[in-house]
């Protein structure tokens, strides 16, 4: 995978599925070149927690 619409892709259903978990509808993808690292939906709301941004969720996952 290394269109940037592809990635665009996987953002926009992090945001649906952050939607149909009761959240905000934000996604975010965590890129480096050409490859996925990986990718993430906010969960601010579900776990009442307001620093969990999608980009902040990413970054939390890559870190592991």
């Amino acid at each position: 995978m290394n269109n940037l619409n592809d990635f665009m892709s996987i953002a926009i259903e992090e945001a649906k599925a952050s939607l149909k978990g009761g959240n905000s509808g934000f996604g975010a993808v965590l890129i480096k070149d050409t490859v996925l690292i990986t990718n993430a939906h906010d969960t601010a709301k579900t776990l009442n927690d307001p620093t969990a941004h999608a980009e902040i969720n990413a970054l939390k996952q890559a870190a592991k």
